[in-house]
């Protein structure tokens, strides 16, 4: 019922969540005609697995969805509101579905650390992957502080667009998920980071620790997926062989790299991208050799 947004009511939402409450595995809502009242016939939907309520921001609190919802245990995959974080609430493991692993935000995320750290403390330990569709400012993760809370289970990231042109806080986010072992991250987000020069490594360095210069020994990530999203009215990004060998070295684990080829110089350097690809083939284990390497799509 995604695309439904005027064409449906509230009360026609709810009713068809009753009538298919028995037989519903997925349910994407609608913006608008979606309420506080059709909580109450989804919590029925005994074998719903993928749920999206990312269509708007609904009038109604993150505590008020989850506790509808804590008793689904075949319910895997949860995209949440898009006002879903603008208030900080009391959380505990027991209000989440006990089989949840994928979890979306969206829009407005957390400004300060106690919320950040309640939710982390709240989530349920099934919970593997963490995807941020886009968000009002990536300056909000400024906020997380790895050295007073870290959300272990989390071993895939995918993060989307932010609204506004504010750098991406790598470190603080990378060791604030220090499990992650997938990074999604737009391409345009990655180049930023790979093209800053060695005055504005120096800056940032001492401020946030941001840069590709200083190598992550720590760090589990193994693969990193360069995704297609494009903020409005910039260039597209261009990754010479240069750029990518800045991240194969900031990451001593990183095995698998995946790139639009639109944003490559392939046909003029494939030699290079060859031997991009054997480092990263050397590093993989035995059992994940084949899907190792440069992967261009």
């Amino acid at each position: 019922m995604g695309g439904l947004a005027y064409e449906s009511s509230k009360s026609l939402t709810a009713r068809l969540l009753r009538r298919t409450r028995t037989s519903l595995e997925s349910f994407a809502s609608p913006a608008v005609t979606f309420s506080i009242a059709c909580l109450a016939p989804l919590g029925k939907c005994t074998n719903l697995q993928f749920l999206d309520l990312s269509a708007d921001g609904y009038d109604m609190n993150l505590r008020q969805i989850l506790d509808s919802l804590s008793h689904l245990d075949h319910l895997t995959t949860l995209k949440l509101p898009r006002n879903a974080l603008r208030i900080a609430l009391s959380l505990q493991k027991s209000h989440w579905p006990r089989n949840l692993h994928t979890i979306q935000l969206s829009d407005w995320l957390y400004e300060e650390l106690p919320s950040w750290a309640a939710l982390f403390e709240s989530w349920p330990d099934s919970l593997t992957t963490l995807k941020i569709q886009e968000c009002v400012s990536y300056g909000s993760l400024n906020s997380l502080d790895p050295s007073a809370v870290t959300a272990e289970t989390i071993r895939v990231l995918d993060i989307g667009l932010s609204w506004h042109e504010d750098r991406f806080p790598l470190r603080r986010v990378m060791h604030s998920f220090p499990c992650a072992e997938v990074l999604r991250l737009p391409a345009y987000v990655a180049e930023d980071l790979a093209r800053m020069n060695q005055t504005d490594e120096m800056l940032i360095n001492l401020t946030s620790g941001d840069t590709l210069v200083d190598v992550d020994h720590d760090s589990l990530l193994e693969v990193l997926v360069l995704t297609e999203p494009q903020s409005p009215g910039r260039k597209l990004p261009q990754f010479s062989t240069a750029l990518l060998e800045r991240w194969v070295r900031k990451y001593p684990r990183l095995r698998r790299l995946e790139v639009p080829e639109k944003y490559t110089g392939l046909n003029h350097a494939r030699a290079y991208y060859e031997k991009l690809g054997a480092t990263l083939e050397e590093r993989a284990a035995t059992d994940k050799l084949a899907s190792s390497g440069i992967f261009l799509y």
